[in-house]
């Protein structure tokens, strides 16, 4: 998984290729690699290169970064391991972009994969979106999946009040594919809002939580424990802010 070398840079024209060896490396950079095999999980190399592919030979324009990922994600959608791993290495990155105008890539993502109810795997702090006195377990089989939040729906549910954004967006897609409508049939709601919720069909309402201030109180804390390391500990009381939009 060595990263290719080009060779001699040829000339054109009396004039040597510049873009030659970049070229180059792009088009071979994957040679030899099947997205699709879990055993790229077990190399120490695999992420480390797909983190310079992205950086060095993917252009920062949505467009394009779309077309990588979507090749990348339709091989790798027969892989138990490496599929989950890349669609939520993919998520994670472009829901909170590091360049302008890449949310584009997220929303592609949700679109073309968890609103179609492609996949509803969850890491294991975001198995659970709960509403009162029941919850729902998000299984990573579809079918298990779609079939338990169609029998909890059937007991009169109004609300549903996901764990946080990312379960939000797989219980939206779930919600859609069984011709669920949001919010006329039950409403949803989010313990955690992100600025791409503004630009959903429907629109996602969430709980905001103070995240500067929760920043601002663990550094005081922190340095309180530095300084005093007897310092007792301390519960902090602080105010979500109600973003009521389409899905309420």
């Amino acid at each position: 998984m060595q990263r290719p070398e080009a060779p001699a840079i040829p000339i054109i024209n009396g004039k040597l290729d510049s873009l030659y060896p970049y070229y180059y490396v792009k088009n071979h950079f994957w040679d030899d690699v099947v997205f699709n095999d879990d055993r790229l999980l077990r190399t120490p190399f695999f992420e480390e290169k797909l983190d310079e592919y992205f950086k060095n030979y993917v252009s920062r324009e949505p467009d394009s970064i779309i077309e990588e990922v979507q090749y990348m994600l339709t091989v790798a959608k027969t892989g138990k391991e490496i599929y989950p791993f890349l669609l939520f290495k993919f998520t994670n990155k472009y829901i909170a972009p590091e360049f302008m105008g890449q949310e584009k890539v997220f929303l592609h993502l949700f679109q073309n994969f968890f609103a179609k109810g492609d996949t509803v795997l969850l890491n294991e702090a975001s198995k659970k979106s709960g509403i009162e006195l029941m919850h729902i377990n998000l299984s990573s089989d579809r079918k298990e999946a779609l079939a338990q939040v169609k029998n909890e729906l059937s007991n009169h549910v109004d609300a549903i009040i996901s764990l946080n954004n990312m379960v939000a967006l797989v219980t939206l897609g779930i919600l859609q594919e069984l011709k669920i409508n949001v919010p006329n049939d039950v409403k949803l709601i989010s313990f955690d809002d992100h600025e791409v919720f503004s630009f959903m069909t429907p629109s996602v309402t969430a709980l905001r939580q103070p995240v500067n201030k929760i920043a601002a109180f663990s550094v005081e804390r922190m340095m309180e424990r530095l300084q005093e390391s007897e310092v007792p500990g301390k519960h902090q009381l602080l105010e979500c802010e109600f973003i009521e939009r389409g899905s309420h």
